[in-house]
């Protein structure tokens, strides 16, 4: 190859430790055999003479001009060991990776389990919360999805009450599983339903009336800790669901205070048509429950600080800050979510009573 000088342009053919193509190779050797020699065929390619050279020692070596195979980087894991991470982790999809790592007792890196998950199209997310449900609430659940697969929703009032917390809740675990699988019993995190409230409110939607004014829930001084009873729930009914009541369905979980003898005697009294039906754990079917999702939201996009502020000044920003947030939010979003019970229920008779996307 002929010498470059100082500054010249280095050309772009010649890229250092690349293997050389077949058809490079053969025409090479087919004109060294002619009688070129091996600078004049480095200079018409480009190529260092020693490149050249070397190709036509090699061949005297060999009967061909073929890339000899490379060995590469060797498997870490053995095929037997795959099969084994794969069956673990469908046995224990909540495994964290260390606990993974010491079950398996091999002595590769969690880094390389990863790549091999990885490739294997298995991916590792936070569980999702969810209500913890039985086999026998998922089968309740489908036979009320299928019985009212054919509901008018236009006619309903969705209500429910809601705790506005101080603290956070544990950490949710990271799951192993393919990217259909997030709803599967198995790999979701179940909700713990005893958290103590701070402040407690009420609130209903529905496509008749939009919303209703959200309710700061009194508390029952006569109940056990002073906390909201079925009496605080007339006291909210009478005060803002009358005013808005025409004839419509009213919708509510089956918490105690909703259940309660002298609560179904009020709705009796009062000509409120009221389901009696609704599956427990059932969150996913009520739309209000991402009015509240947004209203929060809200609160502490306004007041990012607020868990710094001592218990007496967080009530009073809780306080200001709850009927701001809920009115804030938009009529269009309250009525595309009324709108979304079709595809909540059919979600759940997809989900064959199980969890959903809700």
């Amino acid at each position: 190859m002929p010498q470059r000088s100082v500054l010249a342009e280095i050309s772009s053919n010649h890229r250092p430790n690349h293997e050389h193509s077949v058809e490079t190779r053969a025409y090479i050797l087919g004109h060294y055999e002619a009688g070129k020699r091996a600078s004049e065929i480095a200079r018409v390619l480009e190529l260092p003479s020693s490149s050249v050279r070397s190709i036509i020692q090699r061949s005297k070596r060999r009967d061909h001009v073929q890339n000899k195979p490379r060995s590469g980087h060797p498997e870490v894991l053995t095929e037997r060991e795959k099969r084994y991470i794969t069956t673990l982790i469908r046995a224990k999809p909540l495994i964290p990776w260390e606990d993974l790592r010491k079950e398996l007792g091999l002595s590769v890196s969690i880094t390389t389990i990863r790549k091999f998950l990885k490739n294997e199209g298995v991916l590792h997310w936070r569980a999702l919360k969810r209500p913890g449900l039985t086999k026998e609430l998922a089968i309740k659940r489908l036979a009320w999805a299928r019985e009212h697969a054919n509901t008018d929703w236009s006619k309903w009032l969705f209500s429910d009450e809601c705790s506005v917390e101080y603290g956070v809740g544990r950490a949710r675990p990271w799951a192993f599983g393919f990217n259909d699988e997030k709803l599967t019993p198995e790999r979701v995190f179940p909700l713990n339903k005893g958290k103590q409230a701070s402040v407690m409110i009420w609130g209903m939607i529905g496509a008749s009336i939009n919303r209703s004014e959200v309710v700061i829930m009194d508390r029952d001084p006569e109940s056990r800790r002073n906390g909201v009873s079925a009496l605080s729930y007339l006291w909210t009914l009478e005060e803002h669901l009358m005013p808005l009541y025409n004839g419509q369905v009213f919708q509510q979980d089956n918490a105690p205070i909703h259940t309660a003898q002298m609560v179904k005697q009020w709705f009796e009294e009062h000509g409120i048509l009221w389901c009696q039906s609704w599956p427990s754990y059932s969150p996913d079917l009520n739309p209000i429950e991402h009015v509240w999702t947004l209203m929060k939201r809200l609160i502490y996009d306004k007041e990012p600080f607020i868990m710094k502020l001592s218990r007496s000044r967080q009530l009073e920003v809780l306080l200001r800050e709850i009927p701001r947030a809920w009115v804030e939010i938009q009529s269009e979003v309250i009525d595309s979510l009324v709108s979304s019970m079709k595809q909540r229920v059919q979600a759940v008779i997809d989900a064959q009573g199980w969890y959903t996307h809700y």
